[in-house]
């Protein structure tokens, strides 16, 4: 379902399943629907309420979306309250923008108050920037 139609998946998990059906559900159905349509699929996930279900449809929405500006996919992924989940989306997000525009996204990592020393050394390195 999530294939064919991921929005009518979404909210068929959203009114039927459990937590943690709804959490694991959001990594296939994200990945179907940014593909198909990704204003959709953001309007969706940032509608959620506070929590791991929103929790999980932002971070896939953020990993999937890699045609999106990594700045604002990187502010999006700020609004995540899980700690783990968060600073792992805005570092991969910051990791693909490194490739895109090293000094902007090296600027980023330098003043970052959500990705934490070691993830920053390791997209720097990655990434080819340096301090």
């Amino acid at each position: 379902m999530a294939r064919e139609n991921p929005e009518d998946a979404a909210n068929w998990v959203v009114k039927n399943g459990g937590e943690d059906a709804q959490k694991g559900a959001m990594r296939e159905i994200m990945g179907s629907w940014v593909g198909e349509d990704a204003s959709a699929a953001k309007t969706f996930a940032t509608s959620q309420p506070e929590g791991p279900v929103r929790d999980a449809a932002v971070s896939s929405y953020v990993m999937s979306d890699t045609s999106g500006s990594p700045q604002e996919n990187i502010k999006l992924a700020e609004t995540i309250t899980d700690e783990g989940s968060r600073g792992w989306a805005v570092g991969m997000t910051t990791m693909r923008w490194m490739s895109e525009d090293s000094e902007g996204a090296t600027e980023y990592i330098e003043s970052s108050t959500v990705i934490d020393d070691r993830m920053k050394e390791r997209i720097l390195r990655q990434g080819g920037g340096g301090r």
